[in-house]
């Protein structure tokens, strides 16, 4: 599809990233600067610094307006009024006048005012035009949404996860309103008109805007609709599946990206814009998360008071999953501009085990010991040669072919990909 309208849809709603905002600075001539890509927090902050920037200039340029502009408005200023302010003392001149040459010069100081006021904010706006960009921020949102699968559509004969994947969408809506942002809820339907569609290698691109009506679904939905729709509730990630995917990376964006409820150890700055959070958890696999961000952010992971607080339980939304690391031996992810710190209530169960398990004699131990093996720069595999060793990971499959050997202890050969603990 190179670009269409699609009249109307009902929607499941998978995922729903972050609200953003898309910067634009564009010069005099709206010709567009750059563009960027802001949370809302970032867009705050940018529009702050624009506006102290703007009185900085507004007040540069107010005084030189205010003269030239003052210079243009008294020429024509009516004689009695010019007379008076030429004079050694103004007062003592305005009280010689009469009546008449009074309401003449006390008119004119009114007209003056006002016109003086009107031409120097045009020349300050004019100036600024000229020498100073105009920043605009424009809200909007991505779902993550497929095709509601009514039951009367259901085939038999097809392949149910290919079939759902196919009709898988990533949703832009431009200027969301706050009516949308509240129905744009995970696990719900949405009826939609006019969608604005196109395809691309990245998949399937729906496009609509405040003005696109949307309503939620007219009916009630089983949860079994739900799944045959192909939605899945959110659910955070072990680390061990982390480190297994790290191992295979997909290509595609949407396969790597991951939540997670962890333990931070340890966090590092890689520069003035950098910085790393190892996470861990019950299992003793480890995960480095690096984000880029701005210089003035001094809490990147949301932590509060960093030094004080950690070990600390956090949950994340949209995590990437990039690399295995070969000389951590961990997994690497990336926080992307959709990640986010999760809403207490996606993770609660999860969280609060974590967190009970942070706080206990075992929890405090371990954390201790990945931190002192950080720190120390001991591979998280490393350990103490022994005959006998506690491996977590998956069991792939069974090797019977050492079957006269003891039953109990080498009947079957275990081919298990993990780690020691």
């Amino acid at each position: 599809l190179n670009g269409g309208t699609v009249p109307v849809i009902d929607l499941v709603v998978c995922k729903k990233y972050p609200q953003m905002f898309l910067e634009k600075i564009t010069d005099n001539g709206n010709q567009s600067i750059f563009t960027n890509h802001l949370t809302g927090a970032e867009d705050a902050a940018r529009q702050s610094e624009h506006d102290t920037n703007h009185q900085r200039a507004s007040e540069m340029f107010a005084e030189s307006a205010r003269k030239k502009c003052s210079e243009e408005v008294d020429e024509d200023a009516p004689t009695d009024w010019k007379d008076m302010v030429t004079s050694i003392s103004p007062e003592e001149h305005y009280e010689k006048l009469g009546v008449a040459e009074k309401k003449i010069v006390d008119d004119w100081t009114k007209k003056r005012l006002i016109l003086l006021q009107s031409m120097v904010s045009k020349s300050i706006e004019d100036s600024l035009k000229d020498k100073s960009p105009e920043r605009k921020s424009e809200p909007y949102i991505k779902v993550l949404v497929k095709a509601f699968c009514h039951s009367k559509q259901t085939a038999r004969n097809l392949d149910h996860h290919a079939k759902t994947q196919k009709m898988s969408a990533e949703l832009t809506i431009w200027r969301v309103s706050e009516e949308q942002l509240q129905l744009m809820k995970e696990g719900t339907i949405v009826r939609m008109k006019n969608l604005d569609v196109k395809s691309n290698r990245g998949g399937l691109q729906l496009s609509a805007n405040s003005d696109t009506p949307m309503e939620p679904f007219p009916s009630d939905v089983s949860q079994y609709q739900l799944i045959q729709s192909g939605y899945e509730e959110r659910c955070p990630r072990s680390l061990i599946r982390i480190n297994l995917m790290s191992k295979n990376v997909e290509p595609s964006h949407l396969a790597r990206e991951i939540d997670v409820v962890a333990c931070i150890v340890k966090i590092q700055n890689l520069g003035d814009i950098t910085s790393a959070a190892y996470l861990t958890d019950e299992s003793g696999f480890l995960m480095i998360l690096e984000r880029n961000h701005t210089s003035q952010n001094n809490d990147p992971f949301h932590l509060g008071n960093v030094e004080a607080s950690l070990p600390a339980v956090v949950a994340f939304c949209n995590i990437q999953v990039t690399s295995f690391d070969t000389v951590e031996q961990c997994a690497r992810g990336a926080w992307s501009i959709s990640s986010c710190k999760a809403p207490r209530h996606l993770m609660q169960l999860r969280y609060g085990g974590l967190r009970s398990w942070c706080n206990s004699y075992s929890g405090v131990e371990h954390c201790r010991n990945v931190l002192d093996r950080i720190k120390a720069g001991v591979p998280m595999c490393a350990g103490l040669s022994n005959r006998h060793k506690v491996c977590i990971g998956y069991i792939l499959g069974f090797d019977a072919r050492y079957a006269n050997y003891d039953p109990i202890t080498s009947t079957m050969n275990m081919a298990i990909t993990g780690r020691q603990a």
